[in-house]
């Protein structure tokens, strides 16, 4: 029996997973991803894989991607982990941005900046590994890092296109890593997060980060 009679994929795959549109000719209804985000996002990928079976695998994961994509979003995650593992890392990074709101990735060898309080501008302070955090709005999470962050490193980046109060993510040196999951887990408790390093994770509430802690975890 092929993957598109089995029980998880017997759905019919009708949106895109990378942009939810609704997919309307065959081929795109049969890889669960249309033309245009198939050129865009990488889809080209799974054919560079030389390994027969990898490619096969890859395909039914996209199709059940796109067949979980409203009914079973937990589903979609675990597929991003699994296509991220077959090497697909821009497939796998679509995934993520459509379900998880809170991903952090982290970034080795990059600019930090201090702040010239004089000019008020930023003024390169050296290099060293960050932490990028992509996440939601919530109204306490700026205070409650420049809180737990005094002293230390953090610094917002701003979209291109949007207005300067809208931050695009924020960057954290990675030694202080465990600081700003403190700060995430006042703010996003039981959320699903993803980290480069950790993979999926479930953002822990405040109690049990503070238990961790005390025990050295």
């Amino acid at each position: 029996m092929g993957y598109e009679d089995a029980k998880a994929t017997r759905i019919m795959a009708r949106r895109c997973f990378a942009c939810g549109r609704d997919l309307i000719d065959s081929v795109s209804v049969d890889v669960g991803m249309g033309p245009v985000c198939r050129k865009r996002h990488g889809y080209g990928e799974i054919a560079d894989l030389t390994d027969p079976a990898s490619r096969k695998l890859a395909n039914k994961l996209v199709y059940e991607a796109s067949a979980m994509f409203e009914t079973n979003p937990a589903r979609v995650i675990e597929i991003s982990d699994e296509i991220h593992d077959l090497g697909l890392y821009t497939l796998a990074t679509i995934m993520r941005e459509r379900f998880i709101r809170i991903r952090l990735e982290v970034v080795t060898g990059a600019d930090l900046y201090g702040w010239d309080r004089e000019r008020r501008c930023e003024i390169p302070g050296g290099t060293g590994d960050i932490v990028q955090l992509h996440s939601p709005y919530h109204p306490d999470f700026s205070r409650l890092l420049k809180q737990s962050f005094r002293g230390l490193y953090r610094r917002p980046v701003y979209g291109e296109t949007a207005s300067h109060y809208t931050v695009s993510h924020w960057e954290i040196e990675r030694k202080d890593s465990r600081v700003l999951l403190s700060v995430l887990a006042q703010c996003w408790p039981g959320e699903v997060a993803w980290g480069s390093e950790k993979g999926t994770f479930t953002v822990p509430t405040k109690a049990a980060f503070d238990a961790a802690f005390r025990k050295g975890c």
